[in-house]
C-alpha cells in the first residue's frame, strides 16, 4: 500500500489485523509474535492490545511497522486477504508473469571472439544460464515461432531495469518467425 500510515483510517488498521490474523493462520506465530517480530522487542502493552488492534485503535507508527513486516515476509498471503493494503510490486507481477508465460530453451548468448572481432558460439559447451563479467561484448540469438517483438530486463539489488537491445540501444527489437535473428 503506497499509504502515508501516518494518516491510515481506522478502517485500514483494523483490515490491517485481518491480514496479520490470516498470516497467524498459515504459520506457527500468533498476531502477538508477528507485533513483536514487527516491533523488534517483546511486547509492552496492556491487556486489551489486541482488541485495540482488531477494533483498529492501534496507532498508526505501530501500523506502519506491523504492515512492513508483514510486506517483507508474508506479501502472498497478504496481498491474497487485501490486495488494496498489499498490492503486488511491478516486480513480482513479473515474476509472476515470466512463471506462467516464459519460454525456456530459445535464447542463447553468444559472445564476440576478439581475436577477429566476429561472434562466435562457444563450441560442444552449452550453457543456458552463462554468466558474463561486466564488460563482456555478447548479443542474443532467439529462436521464435512467431514474429513479433523482444524487450530484455535485468534485476540489480531488487529494482527491474529495461536492457537496451540492438545496434543503438533500442528498448525492444524485432523478432521473425522460425528464425534466429541477433537482438
Amino acid at each position: 500500500m503506497d499509504k502515508n500510515w501516518k494518516t491510515a483510517t481506522k478502517t485500514d488498521r483494523a483490515a490491517l489485523y485481518q491480514v496479520a490474523r490470516a498470516v497467524a493462520d498459515t504459520t506457527n506465530l500468533s498476531v502477538e509474535a508477528i507485533m513483536e517480530q514487527a516491533f523488534g522487542h517483546k511486547l509492552m502493552v496492556g491487556t486489551d492490545y489486541l482488541s485495540n488492534f482488531r477494533s483498529g485503535a492501534i496507532g498508526r507508527p505501530k501500523a506502519k511497522l506491523i504492515h512492513a513486516w508483514i510486506a517483507e515476509n508474508h506479501a502472498d498471503t497478504a496481498h491474497a486477504v487485501d490486495p488494496r493494503l498489499f498490492p503486488k510490486t511491478h516486480t513480482d507481477a513479473w515474476g509472476n508473469y515470466h512463471e506462467n508465460h516464459a519460454i525456456h530453451g530459445r535464447l542463447s548468448i553468444a559472445r564476440f571472439d576478439t581475436s577477429m572481432e566476429l561472434v562466435q558460439r562457444k563450441r560442444n559447451q552449452p550453457k543456458p544460464n552463462e554468466t558474463l563479467k561486466l564488460g563482456d561484448e555478447f548479443c542474443f540469438h532467439l529462436d521464435s515461432d512467431i514474429a513479433g517483438h523482444a524487450v530484455a530486463f535485468q534485476i540489480y539489488k531488487g529494482v527491474l531495469h529495461q536492457f537496451p537491445l540492438g545496434q543503438n540501444d533500442e528498448s525492444t527489437a524485432s523478432i521473425s518467425k522460425g528464425g534466429k535473428r541477433p537482438a
